[in-house]
């Protein structure tokens, strides 16, 4: 049986991040707004129709060519998949759609990949003063979760 899988690659993460990877905010986010299994319901349609157009490609490719790879059939949905997921977060596709979405740390636009990740100084002198970093995609802090999402099948 082949099976369609979402997940992540476990990476750690560069800032301290008490030793948490991404495979462990990944299911902190699952469990905490249930984000993943949002992806796949507002998505399914999509997802079905990128594993469609795949696999009508690997049986094109097959009746030319007279090869066929069970497993690379599926090659180009799970980019699309992936590429979905990505642009679901980029254009806050969960934000008033999960309860707690948009988050707080996003609408304060904290941005861990920033040496301050609150703001920055800006002007000298007497018109030295805080900016903070403008709001961003929940869920779009490093932007490795993002990256380090993958479908597969098996």
């Amino acid at each position: 049986m082949t099976t369609l899988h979402l997940g992540e690659l476990d990476q750690p993460y560069a800032y301290d991040n008490n030793g948490q990877t991404t495979g462990d905010v990944a299911e902190a986010l699952e469990q905490r707004y249930g984000l993943f299994s949002a992806f796949v319901n507002m998505n399914e349609d999509a997802i079905s129709q990128q594993v469609e157009n795949s696999l009508e490609g690997a049986f094109e490719t097959m009746f030319m060519t007279g090869q066929f790879s069970r497993l690379g059939a599926f090659n180009t949905a799970t980019s699309g998949i992936e590429d979905l997921f990505r642009t679901a977060i980029d254009m806050r596709a969960y934000d008033g759609r999960l309860k707690g979405v948009p988050t707080r740390a996003a609408q304060m636009g904290v941005r861990h990949s920033k040496k301050n990740p609150f703001g920055r100084w800006r002007g000298r002198g007497k018109n030295k003063h805080f900016e903070p970093w403008p709001p961003r995609a929940s869920f779009f802090d490093t932007g490795l979760l993002s990256s380090s999402f993958r479908a597969w099948v098996d």
